[in-house]
C-alpha cells in the first residue's frame, strides 16, 4: 500500500506531496482544488508502464484529441515533465514516473493510395508523443525500469494512437478507477469473476445492509437484475443510484483484492440516511480484500457518516486506518495538502467546524 505520494507539473498541482497514507483516504475541498486530478496522478502512477493511462484519464472527462495532452500539464507548461513518486511500507518498494512530451516531424505514407503522386515535403506529418520513464525498487532493493512511448499522429481520416514498448516491465499492482459516469457495464467481467469463485454470497450481505428487500442477483445478457420479493427480478439501475453504485464498489473491491480503488465522488448518488451503513460495509469489505481506498466527496453527511462509524466500539481497529485530507489551492499557483488523523478530523467534526 502506498505510505506516500509525490506530485509535480501535473494538471492542477504545481507540486504536492502526501503524507501519512492509510488503508482508506478521504479528500475534500474546494471545487476545482485537484481532488480528481489527485486520484488520476495515482492511477497513472499504478499503471505506469501503460502510457495510455492518461488519454483514458482526460477521457473520464470527455476530452479527447491531441490537443488534450497538452491539458495534462501545469499551466499546460509540457516543456517541464511530470513527475510522480511515491513509497509504500507494506510491501516496501519505491516507484518513480517521469512523462515527458515531445514533437517530432516523421515521414508518413500511410494516408496515400499512390506515394509516387506527392513529394517528399507534402509527405510529412507531425507526431505528438509522451515518453514515459521509470523506475520501481522492490522489498530486495532491485530496480525495474519502465521506458514506453505513446505516439498520436494526425491522419487524414481521425487520429491514430500507437503506442510503443520498449520495456520488458509488468505491473504487478491492481489499480481501477472509477469515475462518477461509470456504466455498469464496465464490471460485468468483475460480476462473472464472482460467480465463477462462488463469492456471490459476499456481495449479497453487503447489498443487503444499504436495501433488505435483495433476495439474490444475477447476470442475465450483460445486465445485473436483481430480486426484491417480487414475481419478476428487476434491473438493478431501477433501484435507483445508491444500490447501484453500492454495487459497483463491492464489485470493484473483490476486483482489486491486494490493490489500489480510486473512487471519485464516492459517496454520489447515496442518501444521507444511508451514509452509516455505507462507510462500515466499505472500511470492512476494504478490510477483508486488503485493498487501499482513495476516495473524494463533497457530502458532509458523508463526512459525518465516517465518523460515526469510526466512533463505534466495534469499528476502534478503523481508526489508525482511515486518513483525510483537505486539499488547498492558493492564490500563488501553490498547493498543500492539510492531513487529519482520527483524533484531528473526529475533533472537528464534533465541534461542526466546516472542513469541506
Amino acid at each position: 500500500m502506498f505510505s506516500s505520494i509525490q506530485i509535480e507539473n501535473f494538471k492542477s498541482f504545481s507540486s504536492l506531496k502526501l503524507d501519512n497514507l492509510s488503508q482508506a483516504n478521504l479528500f475534500f475541498g474546494r471545487n476545482n482544488c485537484g481532488k480528481t486530478s489527485l486520484l488520476e496522478s495515482i492511477f497513472i502512477l499504478s499503471g505506469m508502464s501503460n502510457p495510455e493511462l492518461p488519454i483514458k484519464c482526460n477521457q473520464f472527462r470527455d476530452l479527447s484529441g491531441m490537443r488534450s495532452i497538452s491539458l495534462l500539464f501545469h499551466n499546460l507548461y509540457d516543456s517541464k515533465d511530470i513527475k510522480f513518486s511515491a513509497t509504500s511500507s507494506i510491501p516496501i518498494f519505491e516507484r518513480q514516473l517521469f512523462i515527458h512530451s515531445q514533437t517530432k516531424t516523421v515521414k508518413d505514407i500511410s494516408n496515400y493510395k499512390y506515394e509516387n503522386t506527392y513529394n517528399s515535403d507534402t509527405l510529412l506529418s507531425e507526431v505528438n508523443e509522451l515518453v514515459f520513464s521509470g523506475t520501481v525498487k522492490n522489498s530486495a532493493g532491485e530496480n525495474e525500469t519502465v521506458k514506453t512511448i505513446l505516439e498520436l499522429r494526425e491522419m487524414k481520416n481521425g487520429e491514430k494512437i500507437q503506442v510503443s514498448l520498449s520495456s520488458k516491465y509488468k505491473e504487478k499492482l491492481y489499480c481501477s478507477y472509477f469515475s462518477p459516469r461509470l456504466s455498469l457495464v464496465t464490471i460485468v467481467p468483475s460480476v462473472l469473476k464472482i460467480f465463477s469463485d462462488k463469492k456471490e454470497q459476499v456481495v449479497l450481505e453487503a447489498l443487503k445492509i444499504i436495501d433488505n428487500r435483495i433476495k439474490d442477483f444475477i447476470l442475465a445478457d450483460s445486465i445485473i437484475m436483481v430480486d426484491v420479493g417480487l414475481d419478476k427480478r428487476l434491473p438493478i439501475n431501477f433501484l435507483g443510484d445508491g444500490v447501484r453504485k453500492f454495487f459497483t464498489l463491492v464489485v470493484a473491491m473483490y476486483s482489486c483484492q491486494n490493490g489500489v480503488l480510486l473512487v471519485d465522488e464516492i459517496d454520489n448518488g447515496m442518501h444521507f440516511s444511508t451514509m452509516e451503513k455505507f462507510w462500515n460495509v466499505l472500511l470492512h469489505t476494504a478490510k477483508m480484500f486488503n485493498v487501499q481506498l482513495f476516495a473524494t466527496t463533497h457530502n458532509i453527511d458523508s463526512i459525518k457518516g465516517l465518523n460515526k462509524v469510526l466512533l463505534q466500539t466495534d469499528n476502534k481497529e478503523f481508526q489508525n486506518k482511515v486518513s483525510a485530507y483537505k486539499i488547498l489551492q492558493h492564490t500563488d499557483d501553490t498547493n498543500s495538502a492539510l492531513y487529519y488523523d482520527f483524533k484531528s478530523f473526529s475533533d472537528l467534526i464534533e465541534s461542526e467546524t466546516e472542513i469541506r
